[in-house]
């Protein structure tokens, strides 16, 4: 809701309405899961999905974008894509925009019709995890489990990429990932790079999500949050 007292879903134009073929939202408010239901819903079979002006960091990641975050179970039938914010914009004619509040608010009004696009997909893997110099940003190296690179699992083995990052409380070299079907890992950093020390991957299979670490009478643990079966309490031994 957008507080005007009507749902948002209600609002979406319909495909009957506009004769578009696609329809375009903003990331934000919802799952992107609510987002393409609410497209199938309105009558189209295309649905694109805007990076929000707020995860560009003021336009400093201006074609950065995020497609994921399943909310629910739905049939579908829709293709769907993710662009980042900037592009968003040209695709009205509109002059980009990256701080204005509330957020969408730059974005054209709802029923205007843009350009027309084209779209087409390639494997280029799963997500990685990017290690960034402090003070320049520079990138020194980026990590990926191999099955994340591989075509061969780009569907029909769960979801290969990381989730969340929880850095060691007691050392500035060690971090520990959730890494959905990939398991969690253990990683260690610094100016050489990454380099992947531990790993745990279930033989029934893992889905984890959350990750956290603390240190608790002297000794560091990490916990592990699989949407499956629950709460995973693991501790790192190597060096």
């Amino acid at each position: 809701m957008n507080g005007n007292g009507v749902s948002d879903r209600a609002e979406v134009p319909t495909k009957a309405s506009t004769s578009a073929d696609v329809v375009v939202f903003t990331r934000g408010g919802c799952f992107f899961s609510k987002k393409v239901e609410s497209g199938q819903l309105a009558g189209y079979d295309k649905v694109i999905v805007i990076q929000s002006h707020v995860a560009t960091s003021a336009g400093r990641f201006s074609e950065s974008y995020l497609c994921g975050s399943q909310g629910h179970e739905f049939t579908v039938t829709a293709s769907a894509i993710c662009l980042g914010h900037r592009a968003g914009h040209l695709l009205f004619g509109d002059s980009p925009e990256y701080t204005s509040q509330p957020e969408g608010s730059d974005m054209p009004a709802l029923g205007t019709i843009g350009a027309g696009v084209r779209a087409s997909s390639t494997y280029d893997g799963w997500g990685t995890v990017h290690l960034l110099d402090a003070r320049t940003l520079k990138e020194i190296d980026n990590y990926a489990i191999k099955e994340g690179l591989d075509p061969a699992f780009a569907t029909g083995s769960g979801d290969l990429t990381v989730h969340e990052v929880a850095t060691d409380p007691g050392r500035d070299d060690l971090a520990y990932l959730s890494y959905y079907a990939g398991g969690v890992r253990v990683i260690k950093v610094g100016n050489h790079g990454i380099q992947e020390v531990g790993r745990y991957v279930d033989a029934n299979g893992n889905n984890f999500w959350g990750i956290e670490a603390q240190k608790i009478k002297g000794k560091t643990y990490f916990f592990g949050s699989d949407r499956d079966s629950g709460l995973w309490i693991f501790r790192y031994t190597g060096h």
